[in-house]
């Protein structure tokens, strides 16, 4: 999965695909960091496989915050809402904690720091980053352009 989704964002700011971002190197950063958070995620699951709540809750991450992070751009009458797609996020991302919260009433240590992780490093913060000059220019140089 890494690997394939590294190779497609690498191709991709090749070619010059920016499905709805306003350039390529945006589309770039957001995919990179959407692939690293996963492999994170995956990483640290792997890691805790011994500790069965903290790893569910690890893999669980790695798809939401990893994987899912494409999906609201593409879903009727979401995609292009900006609003609407933070709510579906924030949805996905506070699912678990907030199931834990209902049924255990604390959350777990996993998905505290996760979703700190993932609100520092999201969409908006790459955003962000991906408007600066800098990022242009350092997306140019990883992919040899």
């Amino acid at each position: 999965m890494i690997i394939l989704g590294l190779t497609v964002a690498f191709r991709a700011e090749k070619l010059g695909h920016h499905a709805g971002a306003p350039d390529a190197e945006t589309t770039f950063l957001i995919s990179l960091g959407d692939i690293l958070t996963f492999a994170l995620f995956v990483t640290l699951g792997f890691l805790w496989r011994h500790n069965r709540e903290a790893h569910q809750r690890l893999m669980l991450l790695a798809v939401v915050v990893g994987l899912l992070s494409a999906t609201p751009p593409r879903l009727p009458l979401i995609g292009g809402n900006l609003a609407a797609m933070t709510v579906v996020r924030f949805t996905f991302l506070f699912a678990g904690p907030t199931y834990d919260l209902v049924s255990r009433r604390r959350v777990h240590p996993a998905y505290i720091g996760g979703c700190a992780f993932a609100l520092l490093t999201g969409p908006p913060v790459r955003l962000m980053i991906a408007s600066t000059p800098r990022w242009h220019q350092m997306a140019k140089w990883l992919t040899g352009q």
